[in-house]
């Protein structure tokens, strides 16, 4: 038949008219996929079935974490040494750690995190002398709530570092 090219047919010698088709040596029993029906889930027992997900990827928390904190150390370098005259929640830079679990305080101890500077840093009253007069009054409030749960959230971690190591 002119015009269907069938997979054993050498398409580099094989003149290709406009519009021609190319077809397997054997068709298909399989419909196209657009006429695949779906299974459904309804009343009558039948359930899709799904296939089981792929295992999670495995992270390297400790290499992420360097890259945070380094992205942290600079932010908070700019921002110390130039802080904008407003500042808003968005333009601080935040501890990239806010939750203290075991796993955390191992992070600062492996990244031999100075938690004592840190303290003096996020220190409220700190916090309030260096940039108070600069903190948008919408935010101010909750501004100062964070600083405040960070301080807390340090102190904690310097106690836990105090600990002997687990």
């Amino acid at each position: 038949m002119p015009g269907l090219i069938t997979a054993g047919d050498s398409l580099a010698a094989a003149e290709i008219p406009k519009g021609a088709k190319i077809h397997p040596e054997k068709p298909s029993q399989e419909p196209p996929p657009q006429q695949r029906q779906r299974p459904r889930s309804d009343d009558s027992g039948h359930k899709r079935t799904t296939r089981p997900k792929a295992p999670p990827q495995v992270v390297d928390t400790f290499a992420q974490a360097k890259v945070a904190w380094g992205t942290y150390l600079k932010r908070m370098a700019v921002f110390s040494s130039r802080p904008p005259q407003e500042i808003y929640s968005v333009t601080i830079p935040w501890l990239p750690m806010v939750e203290i679990d075991w796993q955390n305080v191992k992070l600062l101890r492996e990244l031999e995190v100075d938690t004592m500077e840190l303290t003096r840093v996020w220190h409220p009253d700190k916090f309030l002398q260096k940039y108070g007069d600069r903190l948008v009054a919408a935010e101010r409030e909750m501004i100062l709530l964070q600083v405040t749960t960070i301080s807390q959230v340090l102190n904690l971690a310097r106690q836990q570092l105090a600990a002997p190591e687990i």
